[in-house]
């Protein structure tokens, strides 16, 4: 009889040096990676201990930086980060926040993925999901606490003439800006001039039939406006700690395994947050299904606990991440693999289920009127903003061979 064996999700290995010269190797191929995997865990551990507490938020910011600074794709972070840090008055920092804010300009963005998911399936809809440069969307905070001037914004404007989505991300902004300080009369005058001229609509999707799939997720999303669901929230708590909780049931699942088979296990129970209802996701395949890089499943490679009955899995498994790890440091593909990281990890479930289980309606208060900017979502939110920080931090990382 074959050991069950279990072994944590990837990303986690990513947070302990110690752990991935275990699984990795130390050696001249691997030490360039250890020494990110060391500088990554420095700069997670003070974020998650002083992320939010009066003492120690400097170095919490400071940590931030250091990430979003690390390379261009680790700027996604500016997303995040917590509107406090904007007001603190850390000159050299914000200057680094905006140089990693700046790169986001060139990112096209689902819109939906920042709202409630409401992403239509391919089979029941027509056109691509609508998209926004969504970096944009926290320019009332930016120009508020002068980390963007307002001529700095219109110079924006004026580089990027002929991109119509930049801009036009630009003017869903035009509700606020009356009711956050940093731009005059004149200049919202201008801002409404400009629109008027670019006469821009971003195409969305037309949604062609109502699937019973959908209907069940806006029973769902119905329930969850109604009364707050959560049970348990611990979404910036380490995966391991979860383990107990589907052991014994993972591995009475794992017992028909063939043998080059895995199960994979995730879900909002695996990740810290759930309702009543919810269950572990088991997802069963074959070993050769995860072998080739590809940005579609990076979340089952790295974020799920896989189990199985083959004593080299552990071997077998760090074999298929080595091969994301080499990806160069400018490829596409890597940048689209942490951008699926972070939808996993930070909004699907998360932004989408996660915060409305624990909060019902009670979100982004101050912005929830502002529908061009999707104000009700739990993007704007505090308390989201501050666990989402963590979990980048923590998570959305893949050292480079």
């Amino acid at each position: 009889m074959h050991t069950v064996k279990i072994l944590a999700p990837v990303v986690e290995t990513f947070t302990k040096p110690n752990e991935f010269r275990r699984v990795f190797g130390c050696n001249l191929e691997t030490w360039s990676a250890i020494q990110q995997v060391e500088r990554r865990q420095s700069a997670a551990e003070s974020v998650c201990d002083y992320l939010g507490k009066s003492q120690g938020s400097y170095l919490a910011y400071e940590a931030l930086m250091a990430i979003m600074n690390d390379d261009d794709n680790s700027a996604r972070l500016a997303l995040y980060v917590p509107f406090e840090f904007m007001y603190r008055g850390w000159e050299k920092l914000n200057r680094e926040y905006v140089q990693a804010w700046m790169k986001l300009l060139a990112h096209r963005d689902v819109r939906e993925s920042f709202n409630f998911g409401d992403i239509y399936e391919p089979e029941a809809s027509e056109g691509e999901p609508e998209r926004v440069v969504k970096c944009l969307h926290l320019l009332p905070w930016m120009i508020e606490t002068q980390l963007l001037r307002p001529s700095e914004l219109f110079k924006i404007l004026d580089l990027h003439k002929d991109d119509k989505l930049l801009r036009s991300s630009v003017y869903d902004c035009l509700e606020m800006f009356p009711d956050w300080k940093g731009l005059s009369d004149e200049d919202i005058e201008k801002l409404k001039q400009y629109q008027a001229e670019d006469n821009y609509e971003r195409p969305k999707p037309k949604l062609l039939k109502i699937t019973e799939a959908r209907k069940k997720w806006l029973n769902e999303c119905n329930g969850v406006a109604v009364k707050r669901l959560v049970v348990d929230f611990a979404a910036d708590v380490s995966f391991s700690t979860r383990l107990e909780g589907f052991r014994e049931v993972t591995i009475r699942e794992a017992e028909n395994l063939k043998p080059n088979e895995v199960l994979l296990v995730g879900g909002s129970r695996v990740k810290g947050y759930y309702s009543p209802g919810s269950d572990y996701d088991f997802y069963r395949c074959d070993l050769s299904i995860l072998e080739e890089v590809d940005p579609n499943k990076v979340h089952k490679v790295f974020d799920m606990f896989w189990i199985s009955k083959d004593s080299e899995i552990e071997q077998k498994r760090a074999a298929i991440v080595k091969k994301y790890m080499e990806l160069p440091a400018d490829s596409p593909v890597r940048r689209d693999c942490l951008n699926r990281l972070e939808s996993d990890l930070l909004q699907f479930r998360l932004m989408h289920k996660g915060f409305p289980y624990a909060y019902g309606a009670d979100l982004s208060g101050g912005t929830k009127r502002f529908e061009k900017i999707d104000g009700a979502s739990a993007f704007y939110d505090s308390r989201y903003r501050e666990v989402a920080s963590k979990l980048y931090a923590k998570y959305v990382f893949i050292p480079q061979l």
